[in-house]
């Protein structure tokens, strides 16, 4: 599901269900901050990234949540939020 996410990708940036749903990807409104995310951490691994998501997990509040988080070297970070254009 994650390489016709991410062909699509396109769409799931700005929320076209319509789109998605042309092109052959089924998902459902509620899912698209968590497939957008999914397609996003698949995109940063290929291009040799390493997402963290022990590092995630353990952060991560009920309040505040980081979407992704990259770690690099010397115990660096990058913390990532994700974001679909909604019209």
């Amino acid at each position: 599901m994650n390489d016709r996410l991410i062909e699509n990708y396109h769409l799931l940036a700005c929320h076209d269900l319509q789109g998605l749903q042309s092109a052959g990807v089924d998902i459902e409104e509620a899912d698209f901050g968590v497939k957008l995310e999914e397609a996003i951490r698949s995109i940063l691994e290929q291009l040799g990234m390493t997402v963290d998501e022990d590092l995630r997990k353990d952060i991560n509040t009920a309040k505040d949540k980081a979407n992704i988080i990259i770690s690099l070297e010397n115990d660096d970070v990058i913390v990532g939020e994700t974001k679909s254009l909604k019209n």
